[in-house]
């Protein structure tokens, strides 16, 4: 019974619950007359599948290219559900991708039910094959009309499980090299790939030597992504130090060593150091 202010109040009541409002007399004589609104403001996972099968299906596209990627705009009566599937798991012919999208909206006594999105005019998700995501625009005033304009700005990625397939993928069809010194040819190879809208180098030493070089590069549109290499050795790093064992503690301090002259590297280039046997992803 929270003391309400003027003559116009919002009332919530959850599954269970009750409310009561009093109207206090002020005088001898009283009267009201009262025109309401309302709304059942259901549970997300009530109306995702119904979403599905009474929303209005949309397909991703971009230049005539459609994308085994579908969303669904259901409209209750709380404002609008946008629920989003990955089927390019389903495809036959081919692998399936990781779907990435920015939806852009322009919002008309709606918010986005997310509180990382509330006070947002966008919305991002990230779906693997197989994966599904939604986003509910909630109306905030039951009194005022609601709707909403989007547009939406999207990546398509390949979908590598892990290390060890990227590096299969890039073996099989990347652009393979092989590596001379002094006019002559050594078994330490390396393959350059195109991937998820960047270049990526693998380097193997497949002879019984160390093999150090310096890579330097001339960039034209592109960049050295050198945050994300810092990040991916120190994930290495860690693994390695769950793993190493007592007689390994010196061939590991060598190799720190050498890892502590790859972040010298200039800004268009890198150095590599590899001892017999070993591999490592630029």
């Amino acid at each position: 019974m929270p003391p309400y202010e003027g003559n116009i109040i919002e009332i919530k009541v959850p599954p269970g619950e009750n409310r009561i409002v009093i109207l206090n007399r002020s005088d001898r004589g009283c009267s009201f007359n009262s025109t309401y609104y309302t709304t059942l403001i259901k549970p997300v996972s009530d109306i995702l599948e119904v979403s599905k099968r009474r929303g209005k299906k949309k397909q991703i596209e971009y230049k005539d290219e459609k994308y085994d990627v579908y969303y669904y705009v259901y409209k209750d009566g709380s404002g609008y559900l946008l629920y989003f599937e990955n089927k390019s798991n389903e495809l036959e012919d081919k692998e399936g991708y990781i779907f990435e999208g920015t939806f852009y909206f322009k919002l008309e006594n709606l918010e986005i039910d997310d509180d990382e999105y509330r006070d947002k005019q966008e919305w991002k998700v990230k779906l693997r094959p197989g994966e599904t995501s939604y986003v509910k625009l909630l109306m905030k005033d039951l009194t005022k009309s609601w709707g909403y304009k989007y547009s939406y700005s999207f990546k398509i990625k390949e979908a590598v499980l892990n290390n060890a397939e990227l590096i299969e993928r890039i073996k099989n069809n990347g652009k393979k090299k092989q590596i001379s010194y002094k006019d002559e040819k050594v078994e330490v190879y390396y393959y350059i790939y195109f991937i998820n809208e960047r270049y990526m180098w693998f380097y193997e030493n497949l002879t019984d030597k160390k093999f150090k070089a310096t890579f330097s590069f001339e960039l034209n549109n592109l960049k050295l992504d050198k945050e994300e290499e810092k990040e991916e050795k120190k994930e290495e790093q860690k693994e390695e130090q769950k793993e190493e064992q007592n007689e390994k503690k010196e061939h590991n301090l060598e190799k720190e060593n050498n890892n502590a002259e790859e972040e010298q590297e200039n800004e268009n280039g890198w150095k590599i150091f590899l001892l017999p046997g070993e591999s490592c992803i630029k």
